[in-house]
């Protein structure tokens, strides 16, 4: 999403910097415009956690850069690298945007709940703090409302479309895109699958992605004994060949913000299964529209039961992709860098 703004911004005719702790080598995954200036501060592993001397010079040497490049905005994502960029600037003046990545329900799981008083009040440093659903801003205390403003992302349309309804007699694939890791709840979507899998014997699923949890999935298909149906793929740059050869796509999670693999499998043309208890998810799927979602937000047996469905009624699937792309009309990229553009010109720092 950052750089998909920066190139836009560039495309518009802004300048962009981007300042990171990446060293000198490091190069960015996604295409990044050529005139975007790129300040990568070389300081310290993002692997280890910093020490009190390392955290001192980054915060002296995030203000001396910021002091002589003199931005008309900031916008920093996610909490941590906004505390420490806010902390860094107190008393320079310079307009600062906290870009949240996730819903205020993350709190509900995750240890940090603790320190949630603490985390809403250092917003309080944000000129701007941007959210990507309107539903979020409730979860947010009073005094932080006025200064929130509710962009979601955008979304490419598709180039071409996926065949929710499938081919008779031809196999059919439930996807899912995401990190590997415990928000996301695969674990879940695997135990789901394997309940019905003997059901729907020409379905198979496909995971793509990597992280931490890899092995303790890879384990519980072979447990499962569904290694013939599920498999796990690596993350690729090039994902909408995925979209257009499935049928179905899940996302499991807990908790989102805006999750994108949602979003662009709806552009793509494809109904959605999830939880209704998943924050962002929820925003995007109208359940019995588009898809379908199961209760809460942590039983493999609720998400059977919607997946059993939309797996046996290829009409329904047909009928409910193209809902999705009607839906996901809205998120349109233009549209979207409207907004951002429009709030960048509305905390500018004038000189």
């Amino acid at each position: 999403m950052a750089i998909a703004m920066m190139n836009e911004m560039i495309h518009r005719g802004h300048s962009v910097e981007l300042l990171s702790w990446d060293q000198k080598e490091a190069a960015t995954y996604y295409p990044m415009d050529a005139k975007v200036i790129w300040h990568k501060l070389d300081m310290g592993n993002a692997r280890q956690k910093a020490g009190f001397g390392l955290r001192l010079r980054r915060q002296l040497a995030l203000r001396r850069l910021v002091q002589k490049s003199r931005p008309d905005v900031v916008i920093v994502f996610q909490h941590g690298p906004f505390l420490t960029m806010a902390t860094a600037l107190i008393g320079s003046g310079f307009p600062l945007i906290a870009a949240e990545r996730s819903a205020p329900d993350r709190f509900e799981h995750i240890r940090a709940k603790k320190w949630k008083g603490a985390i809403f009040n250092s917003f309080r440093l944000a000129d701007c703090i941007t959210v990507q659903s309107e539903a979020f801003v409730s979860g947010y205390p009073t005094y932080l409302r006025d200064r929130i403003v509710a962009i979601p992302n955008p979304v490419q349309p598709a180039k071409e479309f996926a065949n929710p309804a499938g081919g008779k007699g031809h196999t059919r694939q439930l996807l899912c895109i995401g990190r590997l890791s415990y928000p996301k709840n695969q674990h879940l979507l695997i135990q789901a699958f394997s309940m019905i899998a003997d059901r729907v014997p020409e379905w198979n699923l496909k995971l793509v992605g990597d992280g931490e949890n890899e092995k303790v999935l890879l384990d519980l298909i072979e447990r499962k004994q569904m290694t013939s149906r599920i498999t796990l793929v690596p993350p690729v740059h090039e994902i909408s060949c995925l979209y257009q050869q499935s049928h179905l796509f899940c996302l499991p999670s807990e908790w989102e913000g805006f999750p994108n693999a949602v979003a662009e499998a709806m552009a793509h043309g494809l109904p959605i299964a999830g939880f209704s208890g998943c924050a962002g998810v929820r925003q995007l799927v109208l359940s019995g529209q588009n898809g379908l979602l199961a209760e809460g937000n942590g039983s493999a047996d609720a998400l059977a039961d919607v997946l059993l469905p939309l797996m046996r009624d290829d009409d329904m699937r047909q009928r409910m992709g193209r809902k999705s792309v009607s839906l996901i009309s809205t998120f349109a990229p233009e549209i979207i860098f409207d907004q951002w553009e429009k709030e960048f010109s509305r905390i500018a720092r004038v000189a």
